[in-house]
């Protein structure tokens, strides 16, 4: 035959092979198989075979069809042993060459559309070359399967049924099944129709499709699933796992190899990454085509350095590691020398190991190695609560009230802030920092001299030692003396004056005990308890923190701030009546006709308080009827009114209660 352009004109599909577009003009127009058309157009079986240009070119002579698009659709086999489809790069592993899947349905729509011609009417679709398709993209049934031997016969549907004798019409009944994530990436990627996650785009087919499939199946079945066995379906499910990780990035499977790594190696504290990753691991140590995945290999390397206490030296999956990057506690525990019993219960206070672990943790849990080494080596250089007192030349109860507002702190965190005699490990290189500060700010004398006292005697009755403490590193204690100079707590002497003056200038500060509060406001201790609380929606009243109030004596506080922030929105009906000069009774008679409720239940609360907006106005009209007297006419500061009223009624003072307390 000559290679003038064969009529009539066979059509060709942008889903089509290109060698089984030309196995389908053999049938059209010779009535022979694939085989049997190449000896007639004078092309090698072999050029047919691997898709080289001398096919490409000839079958375009023949067709009439643009080389390029043959090109385009061709099984090319390049020289390094791997194929191109469709500008893709594809490894053997990653193609079907010794059987062929096809849709029994595409098949149906085949021979209604070209009837008459029988076998010359199958179309072999590139997308049933692929080994992650395994659903029909068009119709979502599972592809079924039919033995290819002959690489040549691989291309010619017609010729594979006859060999193995299959009716077309046995063929066409198939279970449905949806399209994998998986499969759909490839498919979209191949048909140049989409844009999928930019890390898999930037590599090939078969290493997604692979690092997929093997991750997926590590996720699906554990380090140790029998995937020899596994079929088609198999590996496209596991593939479908793996894309939902992988199409999130590098760092998604990171966290994915990480949870893995905590869930794993319970029942023995030898479990390394081997055990735990298992096949996936021993694929990528030992993989003739290790190349391919050099990112994801990286990537599981990094997982493993982050996530085992893998030490400086050793080598994981071709790479020395330079630096250790965490520690367990039996391997910080083997470098420092100490019990792994101890170093477990001081993880589980640091918070490097949660306390809901249990001895299992010693070789499960890690921890950065820096820190944990840092941390050994300031426990070792560290004494107990009972022995501070030595290092600092103060009493017991010095040391511990130091500890217990923070102005030593333990290197290991005490349970439930308990300070005791051998509570924490306080570091001698903090403690002596903390030394340093304080006796930095004093003047050296030899001398004792009067007007000037130790630590013990300027808090007694009148501060705390913290509190003193406090002062003198806020520099509000200049010329505070250190006898003989010598660095010690005790050589402290502090002037009483100064100590009286602070605690004179506390005594005025904006902080008020809860029982002043309840004066100021004229309602009773248990109303300012509940308004300070978060019951019932609260708190509307916020007491002070108790970082401002840990030098201070007794319980809650709260500051002329907030009362004054409550004040511009409430009014508690005994204010009211201050302003208005008359009972509270009357008061509360004249709000109710005039259909005005409290804020707040009373029987709740104890004490009937009002929104300021929703009384101004009456207040106003009641102002301009009855001018107010001379002292509550200037109840624009309610809280100097509060506290003038308070100096007057010495009575209310005692038993804290106003004209308003409920009963």
């Amino acid at each position: 035959m000559t290679r003038n352009v064969l009529t009539p004109h066979l059509p060709f599909h942008d889903d089509k092979v290109s060698q089984g577009y030309f196995a389908r003009n053999g049938y059209y127009h010779a009535g022979v198989s694939a085989g049997k058309f190449c000896r007639y157009s004078h092309i090698n079986r072999a050029d047919f075979r691997s898709g080289s240009d001398a096919f490409c070119d000839a079958a375009a002579l023949l067709t009439g069809v643009p080389q390029e698009k043959l090109q385009l659709n061709s099984l090319r086999l390049e020289a390094d042993g791997s194929h191109c489809l469709r500008g893709e790069s594809l490894a053997v592993e990653v193609l079907r060459r010794t059987f062929v899947k096809f849709c029994p349905q595409c098949l149906h729509d085949d021979l209604e559309t070209y009837s008459g011609m029988v076998d010359g009417a199958l179309r072999l679709r590139w997308t049933w070359l692929l080994q992650p398709v395994v659903v029909c993209p068009i119709h979502s049934v599972l592809l079924k399967e039919i033995p290819a031997s002959d690489p040549v016969n691989a291309f010619d549907l017609g010729r594979l049924f006859a060999q193995n004798g299959i009716r077309y019409e046995d063929a066409l009944i198939s279970p449905e099944a949806k399209p994998g994530a998986l499969q759909n990436y490839v498919v979209n990627r191949m048909s140049k129709q989409a844009v999928g996650p930019k890390w898999l785009d930037e590599q090939g087919i078969w290493p997604c499709v692979k690092l997929c499939q093997m991750l997926g199946a590590l996720v699906d079945r554990g380090p140790e699933p029998m995937i020899r066995g596994y079929t088609d379906e198999d590996w496209a499910n596991a593939g479908d796992i793996g894309f939902d990780v992988c199409s999130e990035g590098p760092e998604a499977i990171f966290d994915c190899l990480a949870e893995m790594r905590v869930s794993a190696g319970r029942s023995s504290g030898r479990a390394g990454p081997q055990a735990t990753y298992g096949f996936l691991f021993n694929w990528l140590k030992y993989s003739t085509r290790g190349d391919d995945f050099n990112r994801f290999r990286d990537i599981v390397r990094e997982a493993i350095v982050q996530n085992f206490a893998i030490g400086a030296g050793e080598t994981v999956l071709g790479q020395e590691i330079v630096t250790r990057r965490v520690h367990s506690v039996n391997s910080l525990a083997a470098k420092a020398g100490v019990s792994r019993f101890r170093l477990y219960r001081l993880m589980r206070k640091m918070g490097a190991i949660p306390v809901t672990d249990d001895q299992a943790a010693f070789n499960q849990q890690v921890f950065p190695a820096d820190e944990g080494e840092r941390l050994i080596a300031r426990i070792q250089n560290s004494v107990p609560l009972n022995k501070v007192r030595h290092v600092l030349g103060c009493t017991k109860t010095h040391a511990e009230q130091l500890a217990k507002h923070g102005l030593i702190s333990s290197v290991v965190p005490i349970a439930n802030d308990e300070v005791g005699v051998t509570q924490g490990y306080f570091n001698l290189e903090d403690l002596g920092e903390f030394a340093s500060t304080v006796f930095g700010s004093t003047c050296s004398t030899e001398t004792e001299d009067d007007g000037f006292v130790d630590l013990t005697v300027a808090a007694k009755g009148r501060s705390s030692t913290a509190e003193i403490l406090h002062w003198l590193l806020n520099g509000k204690l200049p010329g505070t003396r250190l006898i003989g100079g010598v660095k010690r707590l005790d050589h402290l002497r502090f002037d009483l004056d100064q100590i009286k003056e602070l605690t004179k200038y506390k005594g005025h500060s904006e902080l008020h005990r809860l029982t002043k509060v309840a004066l100021m406001l004229g309602i009773n201790l248990s109303a300012v308890k509940k308004l300070i609380s978060k019951k019932n929606g609260g708190p509307w009243l916020s007491p002070a923190s108790a970082e401002v109030t840990k030098t201070l004596r007794g319980g809650a506080y709260v500051s002329s701030v907030e009362i004054v922030k409550f004040q511009a929105e409430y009014l508690p009906v005994a204010l009211i009546a201050r302003q208005l000069g008359s009972h509270a009774s009357a008061i509360r008679s004249i709000l109710s006709a005039h259909g005005i409720s409290p804020q707040f239940d009373p029987a709740w609360l104890g004490a009937r308080i009002y929104r300021r907006d929703d009384v101004s106005e009456l207040i106003s009209k009641h102002q301009q009827l009855r001018p107010a007297k001379t002292h509550q006419s200037n109840s624009a500061e309610p809280i100097a009114a509060a506290k003038a009223d308070i100096s007057k009624s010495p009575e209310n003072a005692e038993f804290c209660e106003s004209d308003d307390v409920i009963l």
